[in-house]
């Protein structure tokens, strides 16, 4: 699901959401549940803040456009990095900002929105902001708070390689569908041609064929050349002469197919050629 500037989100009981803001996923944020936020940006076209009004979120952001910053705001604070990972909870008394990576840099205001105080929190500290007052003391973060920011990454990352996952399964399905398609394809043409080519043998039998008729050809001519000069009578001179010239008919279509027949072989062959260079083989 694709969300833009203006959107909000409300996660209910036992629910949460990630989102990410790359094609990789490292740069996220997790909604926890009971939480409600508004997608919101202070750069034209860039998802950059999150306007956070109750409940707790988890980000990491490891790189971003440069000059461009990351918030999280509240009612009554902002807390911005160019490149960390924290989580800001609110509720309607206060502010929780913990920093896990990094640092975080953090800004109070009063409820005229006026700058109070800004401070930075370094990784392994958290500060409590009440609502509308400067930030608390710097305390360290609690093996409870660890332990939380390392099952969320850890969610987030399994979630990760599960898309990566899935979207190379479907790419290698999608190649061995299109495979079998084209060897299917390959296939059926492999079969026409070997329908419509005279084999090498074939051709060859037809050439001894045609050299023998030559050969007889010859022959006859010889026999009519004598046949001619000891006839008796003109009409059986006429006879020999019609049978002749219906053997030359018959050896000149022998040679033209034997020519068409040679050149489809030549074509055919090609084709083949370049099937196989297609399929591999």
């Amino acid at each position: 699901m694709r969300l833009d500037i203006g959107d909000s989100i409300k996660t209910a009981r036992r629910s949460q959401a990630d989102i990410s803001l790359d094609t990789k996923s490292n740069n996220f944020v997790r909604i926890q549940e009971q939480t409600l936020v508004i997608i919101d940006s202070t750069y034209p076209g860039q998802i950059n803040k999150f306007d956070l009004s109750e409940g707790k979120i988890y980000a990491k952001i490891e790189k971003i456009r440069a000059g461009i910053t990351f918030e999280v705001s509240t009612p009554s604070s902002v807390a911005g990095v160019r490149g960390t990972s924290w989580s800001v909870e609110a509720d309607k008394e206060k502010d929780e900002i913990a920093v896990y990576e990094d640092s975080v840099f953090v800004k109070a205001f009063d409820k005229m929105k006026k700058l109070i105080s800004e401070i930075t929190i370094p990784q392994g500290f958290k500060t409590i902001i009440k609502r509308f007052e400067s930030p608390g003391p710097l305390l360290p973060l609690t093996e409870d708070d660890k332990r939380q920011w390392k099952e969320v990454k850890k969610k987030v990352s399994k979630k990760r390689l599960s898309i990566e996952d899935l979207n190379n399964r479907i790419r290698t399905l999608v190649t061995k569908r299109e495979v079998k398609q084209y060897r299917s394809e390959v296939g059926e043409e492999f079969v026409k041609i070997r329908r419509e080519m005279a084999t090498k043998k074939e051709l060859s039998n037809l050439a001894q064929t045609v050299e023998k008729i030559a050969v007889r050809l010859v022959n006859l001519e010889n026999q009519s050349r004598r046949i001619g000069e000891n006839m008796v009578t003109k009409e059986d001179h006429n006879k020999v002469m019609k049978f002749l010239d219906k053997i030359l008919k018959n050896i000149e279509t022998l040679n033209q197919e034997r020519v068409i027949t040679n050149e489809q072989s030549r074509r055919l062959e090609v084709d083949v050629e370049q099937l196989k260079i297609k399929v591999g083989i």
